[in-house]
């Protein structure tokens, strides 16, 4: 390989080249120039040789030795100047010119002989690019007024800075005459050896236009050579009046064109493989000439000569071929060698024409490789089996280790185990470190959700000076983070023996498994891991009994729909880069149940992404109702939709029926169409996500319904509990005794309804649509609807699990009216608030908008939350607590911020369904920044605010926040002004607890601000179920007209990790504990003053110790 070297410049190269004792770096060179002048014809009168000028008579001559008295330095001629006889001589001799590389180095030598006469003589040796004084630019060595004793060497370096064509130049240039004799001998230059002239190999392409495939005058690249009475050569393809296929140039057959003629040009020998395939092309044109056309042919052989092509491959003939035309086709050789490809211009006829050839390539066509071994399911694996295996790898194929000290098979008898089975089994020595996780992974397999695989295979632990520990893990990837599930393990434990290992597991997610061998001891030296016979099978997937037919309803939250495989019901099918399947986003509730279908927002664009429904047979002529609900709330951009029939899955056999294009759908809207087959057949329903936007947001779709005009549905939807009090410490809805609570059926076409509770609950009027419940003694309740029309009857559940206030109240208790188990809770970043134009955000709106819903905005200050009670019930407040998701308050002193000022928190009773704003219970005012802080928060911050005084309350009561007019929209860099966001809450039921004061109403809609509160949804329909949640602390009286007594005991809660101690109780005082979900998980007595409960074996968490009507929480 060469070795390149910067170019210096010209000063130091001046000075580089005069240092004679200049060490050159090694490299590969070669004499690229040598002349010793012994070889000129100087009896003819020949004084230079080839290629060298002098510019003046009085320069350097080649003269014979004997004859002039000079002793060459080698053989019998020599370089000579003679003295002047004039001053300031410049007498020049150059060399030949020729070509040098930029960045390589050059090494010239030379012998010199300076004799002084009158005076000492005066030379120089230089370099440039001309054969002329002015462009020797660069002085190599230099000799001034100077003589040398006898032959001197001269060893000097020369670099270009750029490539070209050099000469050098001996110089006599003394400044005074009769300067004496100056002679030269041996010159040499030696340099990089030259790059090696182009060869053909396989693949090889020849367009002949690469001036690096030809050397010198060639007429054909290197290894091409020609026969024929017209010869093949490379020609520009314009000096023939045609377009070359690829670049300028082409090969075409000379002139005279005879009759009989068969000119060839063989392609260079290339090696070639006995059994494999090779793919030959080239281009080809034969116009003809006069009415006469040659023929051209193709032919393979094993040596450039016409004996080895006597059969052709590939021949054209009898017509003209005005354009490039491809011949192609493939050579399988017999035995092992070389090749070569004819190209030929034949003709019985003479001046038929010329045969042009252009864009030549052969190449190996690859063999499809034979697939090594491949582990499918059912798989049995005992290590024994040598196609299991590549080469000398020492795991089978598809097996990966994270480590060298991880598992590898091995055989029992070189190593001394005795395998479970066969001669070979898996092993991972002993750690010489500590904390080991050496892993080895089985092959990726394709595990389909819902189906149970079961697993063995058989484990030998053996101890070292420590215990092993191991474990089998499953996971989506070969690597450590991607195995979340142990399926088995031994910790600091050792086997008598082998022992099976029998485990089972069901994906819920169809895809790629691994599982995973761990070596993972904490401490080293843990002896040796030994496993066998891994083996894995699937259950057999049962087919659902479930066929779509019409009439058809699909709520997608029907288990008997799905196969347990795919992600939609069973019949239909999903295409596309972002598929429909069946789930719920996070910010919307089903119209009914609790899951739809949704296709994700796109990431490229110009998406068509489809779900259709199953192939269902429609009768022609009859009219079908073909019904679903659609939502698109868009993303950066809006949607584009379309739905579609057809009598086939597939895209280009659907007619539109519905379409939108680039719009936003806020909420639900209801899709009805009719439609009439012309054709009875199987047909199906397909639903299109079509935007050729990015970020269109989702696609979402509920309740499909299909049927025919006269037929009716079954009833569909869902049914639940109003809205109750709910408890902090438990969790659980709190509700009072023999109250009525409205059920609520949000149920379509029902005709009939049937209702039922489970246990000692009531309700009112079973028959009625929207009865009411009541409840006598806490418990849990599954209250029942079969609702009936004449499309048949559906039925639906819900659990509730109450508890039922006591006759003597609860003491003081912090209350909501969510159920967190039930009703949405919107997180920090999704909190909703409005956009400019009035519509509802209710995902990624932290640090985006912030006029919040729940909160001062544009369009209200005020905001209340509901609390519902029996009208004769009376209660004390003390406080109230709230978290606050989002604040930030302006702060700019003297430029008319927000630092002074206020909110306050009224209590208000309720009139005519809202506050009564003349009769306020209660209220109390604070500085905002005083409340709530002078800084913006990063996580939620939980606000207590405790009243002054307890404030009794009868009967349903508003808890509200007042804020004073607050700086908003300032658009300055460094702040949006001030804003608000509390704890949003959605209740799954649709009932809304939000009232708003509005002061402006949102643009285009009919909403009047009168001064006064309104349900939240009044003010904007997709508030609907919404709510604040805030807590009010409540001691709720009793129900007898005996004031509520508050016992004077106090108790306190401690534990240790396994028991929990309560202390501060009376003799034969019941202590119940609850977890947060409302499960009694302990009842006791206490024997004096304490009890004590073994809490080992229960769940890390939060729980409820109740007892004598007070409640506290500790955390396990």
């Amino acid at each position: 390989m060469k070795k390149k070297v910067q170019a210096f410049s010209l000063t130091i190269l001046s000075v580089v080249a005069g240092l004679s004792s200049l060490s050159v770096s090694a490299q590969e060179s070669t004499v690229l120039y040598e002349q010793s002048f012994d070889d000129l014809a100087l009896e003819e009168g020949v004084t230079l040789p080839d290629g060298w000028v002098s510019n003046t008579d009085n320069a350097f001559n080649v003269v014979n030795g004997d004859e002039w008295g000079f002793v060459p330095y080698s053989g019998a001629n020599l370089l000579v100047a003679n003295p002047s006889y004039s001053t300031g001589r410049e007498d020049v001799t150059f060399t030949q010119m020729m070509p040098l590389e930029a960045g390589e180095n050059y090494e010239i030598s030379f012998y010199v002989n300076l004799i002084g006469m009158s005076r000492q003589p005066s030379f120089q040796f230089t370099v440039g690019n001309g054969q002329e004084t002015s462009a020797q630019t660069v002085v190599l060595k230099k000799y001034e007024n100077t003589t040398t004793s006898g032959w001197e060497k001269v060893d000097v370096v020369f670099t270009p800075e750029s490539s070209g064509d050099y000469c050098f130049a001996f110089w006599a240039c003394s400044a005074l005459s009769m300067d004496g004799f100056m002679t030269v001998d041996d010159f040499k230059v030696e340099g990089p050896a030259p790059e090696p002239a182009w060869t053909a190999s396989l693949p090889y392409v020849e367009t002949f236009d690469d001036a690096t495939h030809y050397t010198g005058d060639a007429v054909l690249p290197n290894g091409w050579t020609t026969l024929g009475s017209s010869p093949f050569s490379t020609v520009l393809a314009a000096d023939y009046g045609r377009m070359a296929d690829t670049g300028d140039k082409v090969i075409v057959s000379g002139y005279p064109q005879t009759s009989n003629r068969q000119d060839v040009a063989f392609s260079p020998m290339l090696d070639m493989k006995a059994g494999t395939e090779y793919k030959i092309k080239v281009k080809y044109m034969m116009p003809g000439l006069n009415g006469r056309t040659a023929e051209m042919k193709i032919t393979v052989g094993m040596g450039q000569s016409y004996d080895d092509h006597l059969s052709y491959m590939y021949s054209d003939r009898d017509k003209a071929v005005g354009e490039w035309t491809q011949a192609e086709f493939s050579y399988v050789p017999n035995a092992d060698g070389q090749y070569c490809v004819g190209l030929w211009a034949s003709s019985s006829l003479s001046s038929a024409g010329d045969v042009f050839y252009d864009s030549f390539s052969i190449e190996e066509v690859e063999a499809e490789p034979q697939p090594g071994w491949e582990a499918t399911l059912p798989y049995l694996e005992t290590f024994d089996d040598a196609s299991h295996f590549t080469g000398e790898a020492t795991l089978p194929n598809g097996w990966v280790s994270n480590s060298d000290n991880a598992f590898n098979v091995v055989n029992g008898d070189d190593w001394g185990f005795t395998p479970n089975s066969g001669a070979n089994l898996l092993v991972a020595n002993p750690s010489y470190s500590f904390g080991r996780e050496d892993v080895t992974f089985t092959p990726m397999m394709e595990l389909e959700a819902g189906v149970t695989y079961n697993i063995s295979f058989y484990v030998n632990l053996q101890k070292m000076n420590n215990m092993p520990s191991f474990k089998f893990t499953v996971g989506n990837g070969q690597e450590v983070a991607a195995q979340l599930e142990v399926l088995k393990s031994y910790e600091n434990a050792v086997t008598s023996g082998w022992e099976k290992v029998d485990v089972s597991y069901t994906p819920t997610t169809t895809g790629e498994y691994c599982f995973g061998f761990w070596a993972c001891s904490e401490m080293s030296m843990d002896g040796f891991f030994l496993i066998d016979d891994f083996s894995i099978e699937g259950t057999e997937v049962e087919v659902p009994d479930w066929t779509p037919s019409i009439p058809y309803l699909e709520t997608f939250d029907d288990a008997s729909h799905y196969d347990g495989v795919s992600y939609l019901p069973i019949g239909w099918l999903a295409t596309g880069d972002e598929p429909f399947l069946t789930a719920a986003i996070k910010d919307k509730p089903a119209v009914s149940g609790d899951y739809y279908m949704v296709a994700s927002p796109s990431v490229i664009g110009e998406r068509r992404d489809i779900a259709y429904t199953p192939m269902m047979k429609m009768e022609a002529g009859v009219e079908y109702v073909v019904s679903f609900y659609l939502y698109l709330p868009g993303g950066t951009n809006p949607a584009s939709f379309k739905f579609t029939v057809g009598r086939e899955q597939a895209y280009d056999m659907q007619d539109e029926l519905f379409a939108v294009s680039d719009q936003i759908m806020s909420d639900w809207q209801l899709i009805e169409l009719n439609y009439t087959p012309t054709t009875t057949g199987e047909y199906c329903f397909a639903f299109w996500a079509n935007s050729s936007l990015t970020d269109d947001g989702y696609y979402c779709i509920d309740d499909f319904s299909l049927r025919k005009a006269d037929e009716v549905l079954p009833p569909s939807g869902s049914i639940y509990m109003s809205t109750t009090l709910n408890s902090l410490l438990d969790g659980r809805p709190l509700v009072f005794p023999n109250t009525p609570y409205k059920l609520i059926a949000n149920v379509a076409n029902a005709d009939t309804y049937a209702w039922s509770v489970s246990g000692t609950a009531q309700i009112s009027d079973p028959e009625a649509a929207e009865p009411t419940v009541t409840f006598s003694e806490s418990g849990n309740y599954t209250i029942k609807l079969v609702a009936e029309n004449k499309g048949g009857s559906s039925e639906f559940t819900t659990s509730f699990a109450c508890q039922v206030i006591p006759e003597e109240g609860l003491t003081s208790t912090p209350v909501s009216t969510f159920n967190d188990a039930t009703d949405k809770i919107y997180q920090q970043n999704d909190l909703p608030a409005y956009r400019e134009d009035g519509s509802v955000q209710v995902s990624d709106t932290y640090e985006v908008l912030y006029h919040y819903v729940v909160g001062f905005n544009r369009y209200y200050r005020s905001f209340a939350e509901r609390f519902e009670m029996p009208d004769d019930q009376e209660a004390e407040l003390s406080a109230i607590t709230f978290n606050m998701m989002s604040y930030g308050l302006y702060i700019n002193s003297g430029q008319g911020d927000d630092q002074d000022k206020n909110f306050k928190v009224v209590l208000y009773p309720e009139k005519d369904g809202k506050p009564d704003l003349s009769n306020p219970i209660y209220e109390e005012t604070s500085k905002v920044i005083d409340k709530l802080g002078d800084a913006g928060i990063y996580a939620y911050v939980r606000v207590s605010w405790n009243f002054a005084q307890k404030v009794k309350v009868k009967g349903t009561f508003y808890v509200a926040l007042e804020f004073d007019e607050m700086s908003m929209d300032l658009g300055k860099e460094w702040t949006a002004g001030s804003y608000f966001g509390g704890d949003t809450r959605q209740h799954s039921n649709g009932q809304t607890t939000l009232y708003v004061k509005p002061e402006a109403a949102i643009e285009g809609s009919d909403f009047v601000p009168d001064g006064e509160y309104c349900r939240a949804d009044e003010f904007s329909s997709e508030l609907k179920g919404y709510g604040f949640a805030v807590m009010p602390w409540m001691e709720i009286a009793g129900f007898s007209s005996v004031t509520d007594v508050v016992s004077p005991v106090r108790f306190y809660v401690s534990v240790d990790g396994s028991t929990l101690k309560v202390s501060g109780l009376s003799a034969g005082e019941v202590v119940n504990v609850y977890s947060l979900s409302g499960g009694l998980m302990a009842s006791v007595k206490a024997d004096g003053t304490d009890a004590f409960i073994p809490v080992v074996d229960w769940a890390k968490g939060v729980y409820v110790v109740s007892a004598n009507g007070k409640s506290v929480k500790f955390v396990k």
